[in-house]
């Protein structure tokens, strides 16, 4: 089983399949294969400051969910990077650094955008 959170209203609900679009059970939307969580680690619900950097530009967020592999983030304002960039994720209370890619933006309501980061892997 798979679990999947829909980017719409973020219901958590569970898959046996692995790559399939699929409506969400909760509001419809049509969750995309490429937005499974297909991760394999599992996601911790965190709120923290972390930054962003690239090209000597520098943001603020709060994360929103952590993993392994990535970091889900929410910032009050557009969201600066494009969708694949590769960005330096600092989060001081979890002490990390690491570049990550950005593998999703969203913007959600007229002043906040989400964000999903991938770590690479040195």
């Amino acid at each position: 089983m798979l679990v999947n959170t829909c980017p719409r209203c973020e219901n958590k609900f569970y898959t046996a399949v692995t790559c399939a679009d699929i409506n969400c059970p909760y509001c419809g939307f049509l969750v995309k294969c490429t937005e499974h969580e297909a991760r394999g680690s599992e996601r911790h619900s965190i709120q923290k400051i972390c930054a962003l950097f690239e090209s000597g530009e520098q943001v603020f967020a709060h994360t929103t969910d952590i993993s392994e592999s990535g970091v889900g983030i929410t910032m009050e304002h557009e969201f600066p990077f494009y969708t694949g960039a590769i960005v330096n994720v600092k989060i001081d209370f979890f002490d990390i650094e690491s570049d990550a890619q950005v593998v999703w933006v969203k913007k959600s309501g007229p002043t906040l955008a989400k964000a999903g980061l991938k770590f690479r892997r040195a």
